[in-house]
């Protein structure tokens, strides 16, 4: 478990973005992207943090849940945004074994995380968030009641 992953972090959120790109980056960032593209993962990466999911394929799933479910982007705005030639491109480089095992797993964790959005106090501000930037993760996720589903 990272340390952004930890329920209780003590990390502002900016410092936790930063522990993320440290472990993450060099995965993340080696393909081109425009700037609204750029906008958009800067957003997905905080979502990351805030929501204590890692970067393997189970928990880019469960990020996906927690986005459409759990922020103001919503699910109509979550579906759209996916569709960005970077998300096609880096959806083909998974096999099509590794989305299959990970869809079986998802089964049990996906109600597990619409059920934690809905108890949710308040979404999540998709692309408002750099005021929380300066607070730390555990009051974050205490103010908008998210409560972690770590998988690891």
């Amino acid at each position: 478990m990272t340390v952004y992953q930890k329920p209780d972090c003590q990390l502002t959120l900016a410092e936790a973005l930063e522990a993320f790109h440290r472990l993450h980056g060099q995965q993340l960032y080696s393909r081109k992207m425009t700037a609204n593209s750029e906008a958009f993962f800067r957003c997905h990466d905080t979502a990351h943090v805030v929501f204590a999911c890692d970067i393997s394929l189970i928990n880019e799933g469960m990020v996906k849940i927690w986005t459409a479910f759990g922020t103001t982007l919503g699910f109509w705005r979550h579906i759209v945004a996916y569709s960005r030639p970077e998300t096609r491109e880096i959806a083909r480089e998974i096999s099509p074994g590794a989305v299959v095992k990970t869809f079986f797993r998802s089964l049990v964790l996906i109600p597990r995380v619409m059920l934690r959005c809905r108890a949710m106090s308040k979404r999540w501000p998709w692309s408002e968030h750099e005021a929380y930037l300066g607070r730390r993760l555990v009051d974050i996720r205490r103010e908008f009641n998210i409560q972690p589903l770590v998988v690891p």
